[in-house]
């Protein structure tokens, strides 16, 4: 199977004054890096448009642990996705690690460590 050379990626175009409508955002197909040494190539198949989001792309909220979504910038979320590459470099430990993250994210949606007790 041959990787994807481009990836389809949703921006803000303006911020929206109110509910966001579908002016708000563009989609293109930008180029696509290989993935280098240590490095994954993940497709997305699912995408949370969280509540959040609302938050971000609007300018609202002060102090908050994320940067907001200004018009240029890409969306960014949980998503679900499969790993299509992985290069040479990603050590077997490191590989265990990223595949328990990727279960967390679907799980949770949260990639942090568990609190150890």
């Amino acid at each position: 199977m041959s990787l994807p050379t481009t990836a389809r990626v949703v921006r803000l175009a303006a911020q929206p004054d109110g509910l966001p409508t579908p002016e708000d955002f563009t989609i293109a197909e930008e180029p696509l890096p290989a993935p280098g040494p240590g490095q994954v190539l993940v497709r997305n198949r699912a995408f949370l448009a969280f509540p959040g989001l609302r938050t971000l792309i609007g300018g609202g909220g002060v102090g908050l642990p994320v940067p907001h979504i200004t018009p240029g910038d890409a969306l960014f979320g949980p998503a679900l996705g499969e790993v299509l590459a992985a290069r040479d470099g990603l050590p077997g430990a490191r590989r265990a690690a990223l595949r328990n993250k990727l279960a967390r994210l679907a799980a949770t949606g949260d990639t942090d460590e568990p609190d150890e007790d």
